[in-house]
């Protein structure tokens, strides 16, 4: 079985669509529990990224103390592509709790134009912290050299090199700017070698490693149906409002007022404003509206607020389809509606993914992701 730790639940659902595509039988969690028939890979999301690093080594102690000690087994650890979280808490609770000797650490995706070389973080041209992910709430980009971004017993690893005899313990973070450099990376780790990082080392994990074809399968662009969620959880990426597929289906976007934004009690008029929409449109939208960055205390406020709404609306009526911006909102809103446990149903586009929870189809979407040409006219 392939077990895999994600600190978010769009990183965890971009991992089981790379699986499902490549034919592999796959169930997504935010249970900290084994289910009885084992699946071949179960991706087990937590929202540790959006805690503090205290939580996020106790939670992810608790994951890989559970985890079925079989031979068999492979653990893989996903973080995020541009090294927000608490990367080295969390890899070193797993290397501790499985007596695991080093990670190899390859969280860019050359396949998205991100690269790292000669240790440092690159998104195209453009050293990380020259990039808007400089203005993220919780974890800002401040440098783009690795080793800045990631404090501990943190090595550099070019292509060309092979991994160095370091104290037990040692996170590896490798050069990669293609697919073939990861591939040339992954070779250099034996048993006894943590592999974490991102969607491309997952993929070149399951193809090179193991074996495994990937599916030649054309899912189409994404149906709205009669009824309709969707919430923009995310201060990054481009306003959905903006895609053309919004003038044709009718939804009405519902922005957050600005001074909840600034941190005033969500009203009651916006909730009731809401659930008018909803119920005279069965489309609607929730954004937070706002691009400014409010700071960490700011952003999980926010996502209360945006959970709450989303629950009320479930509430009322349960869509059939949920699209959600963002990882730390989506594992809000999944908590407080209560849904655990989903079946994966198809991967639209590398990192937009969909799973079914009773009549719902929900699709997570990383907010750092385009929405691209999803959506059919």
């Amino acid at each position: 079985m392939i077990i895999v730790i994600a600190d978010d639940i769009t990183g965890a659902a971009e991992i089981a669509g790379i699986a499902l595509k490549h034919g592999i039988e796959t169930v997504l969690t935010t249970e900290t529990s084994f289910p009885d028939e084992e699946p071949e890979a179960l991706i087990i999301a937590t929202d540790t990224r959006s805690g503090n690093a205290a939580d996020a080594d106790k939670w992810v102690r608790r994951i890989a103390e559970i985890i079925p000690d079989k031979g068999q087994n492979i653990i893989f650890k996903k973080t995020d592509s541009v090294l927000r979280g608490h990367i080295v808490t969390e890899l070193n609770a797993v290397m501790e709790v499985r007596n695991i000797d080093s990670a190899l650490l390859l969280p860019q995706n050359p396949s998205k134009g991100r690269i790292i070389r000669g240790g440092r973080y690159y998104i195209g041209d453009t050293p990380l912290d020259l990039t808007d992910f400089n203005r993220d709430p919780e974890f800002p980009a401040t440098s783009s050299y690795v080793k800045d971004l990631l404090k501990g017993n943190v090595e550099t690893v070019g292509v060309k090199e092979q991994l160095k005899n370091g104290k037990k313990g040692t996170i590896f973070i490798a050069d990669a700017e293609s697919r073939g450099d990861i591939t040339s990376q992954i070779d250099k780790a034996d048993r006894n070698t943590l592999l974490a990082g991102g969607a491309d080392l997952f993929t070149a994990l399951l193809e090179h490693k193991y074996g495994k074809e990937l599916s030649d399968t054309d899912n189409g662009g994404i149906s709205i149906p009669e009824s309709a969620i969707i919430i923009c959880g995310s201060t990054q990426s481009k306003n959905i409002c903006e895609e053309p597929f919004i003038q044709t289906i009718g939804a009405q976007e519902e922005v957050m007022p600005y001074d909840v934004f600034r941190g005033e009690a969500a009203p009651d008029y916006w909730f009731a404003r809401m659930s008018a929409t909803y119920g005279r449109t069965k489309s609607i939208i929730i954004s937070v509206g706002e691009k400014e960055n409010g700071g960490k205390d700011c952003a999980v406020r926010l996502r209360k607020v945006m959970s709450d709404a989303t629950c009320r609306l479930v509430k009322e009526e349960q869509p059939e389809l949920i699209i959600i911006e963002g990882g730390a909102t989506a594992y809000a809103i999944i908590s407080n509606i209560g849904w655990k446990s989903f079946k994966l149903k198809r991967e639209y586009a590398p990192g937009i993914v969909s799973m079914t929870y009773g009549k719902t189809e929900i699709i997570l979407k990383p907010g750092s992701y385009p929405w691209g040409n999803l959506f059919k006219l």
